[in-house]
């Protein structure tokens, strides 16, 4: 059943063309759609309803977005070795990060003129194909190679989406942390293991949803807690074991056990079977008026919007620390958008329709790899650049005809209020975040006439592996400096082998010291396994009603109603936990 928000009306049912799955169109849908439809020569020209449902609007957005798959590659420009985000068998102009800034090569040089004959995404992909692409996109950091949509970090590796961060390893989005490995969503946090939705933490592992928590292992949904382990919903507490109080004595005997693999995996479990007698929140929303969704910080007026904070007025948005008046967007961090629509990884912009890779600017239409720029339609790799069209630039009023005239022709071809196909994207789609959040087959993915990358699951390495000892083993405050030495530069120099998926896999310096020094054992699966394990931790992003069992209200939740956790309402949860 579609949740619909009580003060919405359903202005019409559409069937995807894609899914066949039925859809609803809403008032506040056309309502926001015409905030955001353009102005060409005086004239408006209106954003029609979507033709596919909010799920394959967000899959196809996502199909663009390759976050984690990195590449040994050389520079197009320069020669130089390089990593990057396309595979050394694309046939594509890729420049390294700081060569794509220079201002010794000219976008326009990749331009052409509107032919109203064609299709424009047919015209679009020649400019697309042909101009130099970005390797990564990482700004102002510093030993972080092995990063991407990265800024002002230090010494990270393996990371996506991280700001203002040093010594973070194999982690998404993180912001303001400091010595945290295979986390996501957390901020203003320091050592941290194993994180999901933490913020203000310190010296915690494997903990989730929790505020202002340290000293603690294996928790979730814990507020202000300190010395706990295997605790859920607890507020206020400190040296508790699953819910009940102990001394500092059993607590520090408990602590030892859990930091050792066979310890840490009876503790989670232990942790789920706690969990699933426990009562949980329906949505988590910190600050919110008529919001629906999930991990939304300070938002009003939001309906599916999801790992949200400083909204107002925004649907089907996901990953948007700040949006206003937007539909359809996704991961706009830090600064955000304003009156936009079908925007993926864009960020600093207003009245923008169908971006990605988009910084800092106003009225940019279908436009990829842009920044600082204003009055963009079908361009790329533009910088600073206004009025362009196919990377050709024109008076503003040559620019404002011609748009509107573009766009006449899109409304006969279909074109008119379609994100690009998936078709056009450079990755494969299991390259990309969409196979993370709409897992696909190669065979289901090939039948729609998508890319599949052939490359990803092959494994190379034919050598032996190595079987990592007890973490005590590389500590020279236990083994002494020489074994402790030797076992470190053993590990160091060989392969592992994940135990869930065989892929091989290794343990870096930085790392292997952060699981010395809090005595952490020595992964035993690849690092994508670990991010999958964490995300799969994450209710799916939809919304269901169910009737709270506590006061028998109808509430929105992210649960389904077939799920066996007890879930209640807000009210009602804040008056179980205090």
């Amino acid at each position: 059943m579609i949740f619909i928000p009580h003060d919405e009306k359903i202005i019409e049912t559409r069937k995807c063309r894609l899914s066949g799955k039925e859809f609803i169109v809403t008032d506040k849908d056309v309502e926001l759609l015409d905030k955001i439809s353009p102005i060409f020569d005086f004239k408006k020209y209106s954003l029609p309803s979507p033709t596919l449902s909010p799920e394959e609007r967000q899959k196809r957005r996502l199909t663009f977005r390759n976050e984690r798959k990195m590449y040994k590659s050389k520079c197009s420009k320069t020669g130089r070795e390089i990593i990057s985000l396309y595979s050394p068998d694309k046939n594509y102009i890729v420049y390294d990060q700081k060569v794509w800034w220079w201002d010794d090569w000219n976008p326009t040089t990749y331009g052409q003129n509107v032919d109203f004959e064609k299709p424009f995404f047919e015209q679009f992909r020649n400019v697309f194909e042909a101009a130099p692409k970005l390797s990564l996109l990482s700004i102002n950091c510093e030993n972080s190679e092995y990063t991407n949509f990265t800024h002002t970090s230090k010494n990270c590796y393996l990371c996506v989406g991280t700001t203002n961060s040093e010594e973070v390893l194999y982690s998404n989005f993180v912001r303001d942390v400091k010595n945290v490995i295979d986390s996501t969503f957390t901020y203003e946090s320091e050592l941290i293991y194993y994180g999901m939705d933490v913020t203000r933490c310190y010296h915690c592992f494997f903990v989730k949803n929790c505020v202002q928590c340290q000293d603690s292992f294996g928790i979730e949904e814990c507020d202000n807690c300190n010395h706990c382990i295997g605790c859920y919903g607890l507020k206020n507490k400190e040296y508790h074991v699953f819910n009940k109080p102990v001394s500092k004595e059993q607590f520090q005997t408990t602590w030892e056990n859990a930091l050792t693999h066979a310890g840490s995996l009876k503790i989670l479990a232990d942790l789920k079977s706690l969990r699933e007698k426990q009562y949980v929140r329906n949505m988590h929303l910190i600050n919110c008026e008529n919001c629906f969704g999930d991990q939304i910080d300070n938002g009003k007026n939001g309906y599916m919007c999801f790992d949200a904070k400083n909204i107002e007025n925004a649907r089907y948005t996901y990953f948007s620390p700040k949006n206003i008046n937007v539909i359809d967007c996704a991961y706009t961090a830090p600064l955000g958008l304003e009156y936009s629509w079908e925007c993926n990884s864009s960020v600093g912009g207003s009245h923008c329709f169908g971006t990605f890779h988009f910084w800092h600017g106003s009225r940019v239409y279908y436009s990829i790899s842009c920044q600082g720029s204003d009055d963009l339609f079908w361009c790329v790799s533009i910088k600073k650049g206004k009025n362009m069209i196919l990377n050709r630039a024109y008076s503003q009023d040559e620019y404002e005809k011609l748009c509107g005239k573009i766009i006449d022709h899109m409304r006969q071809s279909g074109e008119w209020g379609e994100f690009f196909p998936t078709s056009l994207s450079a990755f494969g789609y299991n390259e990309t975040v969409a196979q993370e959040y709409f897992p696909m087959t190669e065979e289901d993915v090939r039948e729609k006439w998508w890319k599949w990358y052939d490359g990803e699951n092959k494994n190379t390495y034919i050598g032996s592996y190595y079987s990592p000892l007890w973490i005590d083993a590389y500590n020279e405050k236990i083994v002494g400096q020489d074994t402790a030495q030797k076992n470190i530069d053993e590990l160091l120099a060989w392969i592992l082998k994940c135990e869930t998926t065989q892929k091989p896999f290794k343990i870096i310096k930085q790392e292997l010291a952060f699981y010395i020094e809090n005595k952490l054992p020595i992964p035993t699966k690849h690092p994508d396994q670990r991010h999958k394990e964490r995300m799969s931790l994450r209710n799916p992003r939809e919304l269901h009603e169910r009737i709270c069992p506590e006061c028998q209200k109808k509430m929105i939740t992210t649960y389904r109603p077939d799920r066996p956790e007890k879930v209640v309402c807000e009210e009602c949860y804040r008056k179980i936990v205090y």
